[in-house]
């Protein structure tokens, strides 16, 4: 009797034990799948795939192709450029990349791919053909700057606060026939501070970009303009378009070139940018405050002193300097002689910056 009573007792536990089963299993199944998909979102797998097409149609709005004549425009009589309303189609005109950067119709391109001679038009996405004046260039950076009569346009802003990563995904978009964009993408391969470069701070791209993206928007995983191709680097490199500026060093030169419609005087030669904390991280200079030389002329002031791209400029003259913006003004000066606090590969130096007469602008 009392064998059977436990057996009895024994079966009632499994039975029980198999329905709480029944009930309980699929929830803990549903628990890990609510588990496990977020972390494959924060990882950036699967759905960085299926938004990149989102990304880049959001973003194609503004991409424009710059078409130019390729010919002194013709004389009148009186020496004057005599009109002609006929534009070239995309198909006749040496086709070059850019993209707005304003809702009134200012486009960043690259200086180089502007002659001083034709005309200009850009091809907006939308198929319209615009004649375009050149509203200015930065001989240091490269950058190129158009303006087209407009109101309300698309247009993407310049990452004030990235420094592109090693292995980062970016994609470089362009539109040449005015009608959808295409896109190349690629991983940033190296910088400028592993390849100790001294003149530049760059980025790099491979696969190798084509050379016609020159002038194009490399959009990070979040469609931030994270850099500019091929602008900041030499014209002699063979692999020119796969060289790419970053956004934080163009971004002081856009913003002036909008205010001013001209770079800042640039006597000395320094091109500088905030250091944000990607930079201080590449730079190893965390917890330091000061402006990162991201560009210097060649045959500047700059260049003879022995400053170098990636130096942290922590005070002119004594003066200390917080960033890009404060050290322009310090930098913007009478004074033909400057003393420059930096920090270069975790040294403190003084440098004397001494300015020639063939400096002066």
């Amino acid at each position: 009797m009392v064998v059977a009573v436990a057996s009895l007792v024994a079966l009632t536990l499994l039975v029980a034990g198999a329905i709480f089963g029944a009930y309980a299993g699929p929830r803990v199944v549903r628990v890990e799948q609510h588990v496990v998909a977020p972390a494959m979102n924060a990882a950036g797998f699967t759905p960085a795939i299926e938004n990149l097409a989102d990304m880049i149609g959001q973003n194609c709005p503004a991409i424009v192709t710059i078409q130019q004549d390729g010919r002194p425009p013709a004389k009148t009589a009186k020496g004057n450029a005599a009109p002609d309303h006929k534009k070239p189609t995309a198909a006749a005109a040496r086709p070059l990349a850019g993209f707005l950067v304003s809702n009134d119709g200012y486009i960043v391109t690259s200086a180089d791919a502007i002659s001083d001679q034709g005309d200009i038009h850009v091809l907006l996405n939308d198929g319209r053909i615009l004649d375009a004046i050149r509203a200015g260039t930065d001989p240091i950076s490269g950058i190129g700057m158009l303006k087209i009569e407009g109101a309300g346009l698309p247009f993407l802003k310049l990452a004030s606060s990235n420094f592109p990563r090693v292995g980062e995904w970016v994609v470089a978009v362009a539109s040449p026939r005015g009608s959808g964009c295409t896109a190349a993408i690629g991983t940033i391969s190296s910088d400028s501070i592993a390849q100790g470069d001294r003149l530049r701070t760059f980025v790099s791209v491979r696969p190798v970009l084509d050379s016609a993206l020159v002038g194009a928007p490399l959009l990070g995983a979040n469609g931030e303009v994270v850099g500019i191709v091929g602008l900041g680097s030499q014209d002699s490199d063979p692999d020119r378009s796969s060289s790419v500026l970053p956004a934080g060093s163009a971004g002081h030169i856009v913003s002036e070139m909008l205010r001013n419609g001209k770079p800042a005087d640039n006597r000395f030669g320094i091109v500088a940018d905030d250091l944000l904390p990607a930079l201080a991280a590449r730079l190893g200079v965390d917890g330091q405050r000061g402006a990162v030389i991201s560009l210097i002329d060649a045959d500047s002031a700059a260049d003879r002193s022995g400053l170098q791209a990636g130096d942290l400029i922590l005070a002119v003259s004594g003066t200390p300097v917080s960033g890009a913006s404060e050290l322009a003004r310090a930098l913007d000066t009478s004074d033909d002689s400057l003393s420059l606090d930096i920090v270069r590969m975790s040294k403190r130096l003084t440098v004397s910056l001494a300015a020639s007469p063939s400096d002066k602008q």
